[in-house]
């Protein structure tokens, strides 16, 4: 499409490739994906496009990725696939992007920073082979890294209520607020407990988030609670089964691990219910 565009305007058009390559973030076979155009089919029967330019790639296998030793065996491989597509007919390699976004650490009872040394160790070899090889942007995305943590999810408790000896506070938004707690609820639902690998963007993590009431203290009696919305589903729970300290209607709850895949994943829409509001300090 694009080569048939620029040819109808009378020139040449310039563009990044999104590759699905030959090798994996974790040294698995390379599967089908969606995604990108299998590096196989990179070849220069292929390429054979007159009016288009091949100036960068880009490669997203995995991300929240924790382990500095796969991250760098990673960019090293992604590094390497430019090299080779850059030798192909009709390319010349402007740009890398590596893609596949530096990880969190969404609980810090069981999962560690990344080596940032390690890493940096890394770029600075590909930087230097780039200086004499390719000569290209070098493009590293931070993905969630800069602002999961940083941002904090409040909601109102608008009722509590005890049905059969189990205690919900209900709140103001649940799943239409923020998803990603309401998500891990309805995978330990249907699984039986929750599951060890990431379904990104939805799920992380068992403890990929933590609740706390700021206007009660810590010392204060504690309860065993589920946080549920109310919306008109069953499926609306973002906790089950917490200790917190004693409620009340009116009391605000803060979700923690809201500034990536927050408000702009959820479904705002549902029910019609009013929308919440972001703020930036």
């Amino acid at each position: 499409m694009l080569n048939d565009y620029a040819g109808a305007k009378g020139g040449t058009c310039s563009a990044g490739i999104r590759i699905n390559p030959l090798f994996t973030m974790d040294g698995e076979s390379p599967s089908p994906g969606k995604f990108g155009i299998d590096e196989e089919l990179l070849t220069p029967e292929n390429l054979d496009f007159p009016n288009l330019k091949i100036t960068g790639i880009h490669v997203h296998l995995k991300s929240q990725i924790l382990d500095a030793d796969t991250l760098c065996r990673y960019y090293e491989n992604c590094f390497d696939l430019g090299r080779r597509i850059n030798a192909l007919p009709g390319v010349c390699i402007e740009f890398i992007n590596f893609g596949s976004g530096i990880g969190t650490v969404y609980d810090k009872a069981c999962e560690k920073p990344l080596d940032f040394d390690r890493i940096a160790l890394t770029v600075k070899k590909l930087v230097k082979m780039n200086e004499t090889t390719l000569r290209v942007k070098l493009i590293f995305e931070t993905g969630r890294f800069l602002v999961c943590n940083t941002g904090t999810y409040y909601t109102k408790i608008t009722d509590k209520k005890v049905s059969r000896g189990r205690t919900y506070l209900i709140v103001e938004n649940g799943l239409n607020g923020f998803l990603r707690p309401a998500v891990a609820q309805l995978l330990k639902r249907n699984t039986g407990s929750y599951p060890e690998w990431g379904q990104e963007p939805l799920y992380t993590s068992p403890g990929q988030c933590s609740f706390s009431l700021p206007e009660r203290s810590e010392d204060d009696e504690k309860e065993t609670v589920d946080i549920a919305g109310n919306l008109c589903t069953p499926l609306d729970v973002m906790a089950e089964c917490i200790t917190l300290p004693v409620a009340e209607t009116g009391d605000i709850i803060a979700v923690t691990n809201a500034g990536s895949y927050g408000f702009t994943l959820s479904p705002a829409m549902f029910s019609s219910h009013r929308p919440p509001k972001e703020f930036l300090l």
